[in-house]
């Protein structure tokens, strides 16, 4: 099934867990959104620090303290500023929210109650007309868990269903060899998957190890 593109006065707003994953899995919703003038806003989740394989590769280093974390954790925003500019998402609409990456599974085990709440605040703050979030079919535990979230925040009694909009979910770690029922595709143009790919680049430090399979996103059908 084919997805029509948000509309000029809508708003979307996008759940990144790490950084990338705004460009794997809705690079091309952004750019259709952002070429309506429908406003998008992106929330990264974490900020990607503990991705310690790719760090040392880069780096060269064995050893991971907390400060070099933190580096990376920087770096990695850094980069995601960047992917979102090549999409055409302005500064002010991109969000950092800095919850312990490969924690979002206790998270949820402990409740996850004020990251629902916070949540929540910010759907009804927002009132997007589409909400991005993970798969609950992702591999990624800080993806499944972080995608059980929208949920609870969307069936809260704080948002009565007027303030809620459409929830799409993207699929980055998967084994699955065909598109789920219910799936919706974006088409995109040459200019769009190339723009795509190169918001995909940005993102250096992943490139070291994960180069080819990162691009394998950038495709003519956004799913």
């Amino acid at each position: 099934m084919k997805l029509h593109p948000p509309s000029a006065g809508e708003s979307v707003l996008v759940l990144a867990v790490h950084p990338d994953d705004e460009s794997l899995g809705a690079g091309g919703l952004i750019q259709l959104a952002v070429a309506a003038r429908a406003e998008v806003r992106v929330v990264f989740i974490t900020d990607g620090d503990n991705n310690p394989w790719p760090q040392r590769f880069v780096e060269r280093r064995w050893r991971i303290d907390s400060a070099a974390r933190k580096r990376w954790g920087e770096r990695r925003q850094g980069e995601a500023r960047a992917a979102l500019a090549c999409l055409g998402v302005p500064p002010e609409n991109i969000f950092f929210w800095h919850y312990l990456d490969q924690g979002l599974t206790r998270l949820l085990l402990d409740g996850g109650g004020e990251f629902i709440a916070r949540l929540a605040a910010t759907i009804l703050r927002w009132t997007p007309d589409l909400l991005v979030a993970p798969s609950p079919r992702d591999l990624h535990p800080d993806h499944s868990a972080c995608a059980v979230m929208p949920n609870f925040a969307l069936a809260g009694k704080t948002l009565p269903p007027a303030r809620r909009g459409r929830l799409l979910e993207y699929l980055v770690h998967s084994r699955e060899t065909a598109p789920p029922r219910g799936t919706v595709e974006i088409d995109l143009l040459p200019g769009q998957v190339e723009r795509k790919r190169q918001a995909i680049l940005r993102h250096t430090t992943q490139m070291a190890l994960s180069r080819e399979r990162f691009l394998a996103f950038a495709q003519a059908s956004e799913v």
